[in-house]
C-alpha cells in the first residue's frame, strides 16, 4: 500500500521537457499536533527548489505561480495536494526528499 496517489490529469500548464505533477500525500492533518505543523512547513522549506509562500497562500517550489517549471501544494481533507510541471529530475529529488520526511507525521494508506 502506498501513502499517496496521482490523480489522472492536471488542469495546470505543463512545459513541453516537463511531467505533470498531480499527487496527494494522504496526511491525517485532523492529528496533527502544532508541533507537526512547524515541523511541516520546515519540511517545506527545506525541500528541493523552495520559493515560498505565493500569492495564493501556497508553499511553492522552483518558482511562485503556475508557470512551468513550478510546484505547489495545498492542504486538502484527503491530504497534501501537490501540482505543477518539473523536469523529470526535479520531481524525483522532490518527491524522494519528501517522502523521506514523512516518518515523522500522521499518514494513511491508500
Amino acid at each position: 500500500m502506498a501513502i499517496y496517489y496521482d490523480n489522472d490529469a492536471s488542469p495546470l500548464p505543463v512545459a513541453s521537457n516537463a511531467v505533470p505533477v498531480e499527487r496527494v500525500y494522504c496526511l491525517r492533518f485532523h492529528e496533527f499536533s502544532s508541533k507537526q505543523w512547524e515541523q511541516l512547513q520546515s519540511l517545506y522549506e527545506s525541500l528541493p527548489g523552495w520559493a515560498g509562500v505565493g500569492e495564493h497562500g501556497c508553499p511553492c517550489w522552483f518558482g511562485i505561480g503556475e508557470h512551468p517549471p513550478f510546484l505547489l501544494a495545498s492542504v486538502e481533507p484527503s491530504g497534501l495536494q501537490v501540482s505543477g510541471s518539473l523536469a523529470p529530475n526535479d520531481w524525483s529529488k522532490w518527491h524522494e526528499a519528501f517522502m523521506a520526511y514523512l516518518r515523522d507525521l500522521p499518514t494513511f494508506e491508500v
